[in-house]
């Protein structure tokens, strides 16, 4: 910042650029920078249109196995389908799901949706389902 510079404020929040507060959630992970859409619209603007995605299917556990693979499914088919119609680009794709043919099929349309949106950096992580017990 250049001296003598003074950061905008509004109602004695700081406003900070969108590409300063981008950065700050590429620090975090995909489930902590959504918590940072609490903090201000700007922070929520700023996460809808950031540059990194992180998609983990850990963050859509619950009881029945298929519907939470069945909403990370929907969850990162409606992000990419909103990056690719508002034409944002797209630097990286992080992708952590469980092995299994649906999974795969998904990533690979989410990494070739990704690649033609300019990422240059894809880091895909699959591992075995765990297997629930009655």
């Amino acid at each position: 910042m250049e001296k003598g510079k003074r950061l905008k404020t509004v109602d004695g929040e700081i406003l900070l650029p969108e590409a300063m507060i981008q950065l700050i959630q590429s620090f975090l992970t995909g489930k902590e920078a959504a918590r940072t859409t609490l903090l201000s619209k700007s922070w929520y603007n700023a996460w809808l249109t950031r540059p990194m995605l992180d998609f983990d299917q850990v963050n859509f556990t619950n009881s029945d196995p298929k519907s939470s693979e069945t909403m990370f499914a929907e969850f990162a088919t409606k992000s990419m389908t909103r990056y690719r119609d508002s034409n944002l680009k797209i630097e990286s794709l992080r992708l952590r799901c469980t092995r299994g043919n649906a999974n795969e099929l998904l990533a690979n349309k989410l990494i070739v949706n990704a690649m033609k949106m300019g990422s240059t950096d894809v880091n895909l992580e699959m591992s075995s389902p765990t297997l629930v017990l009655p």
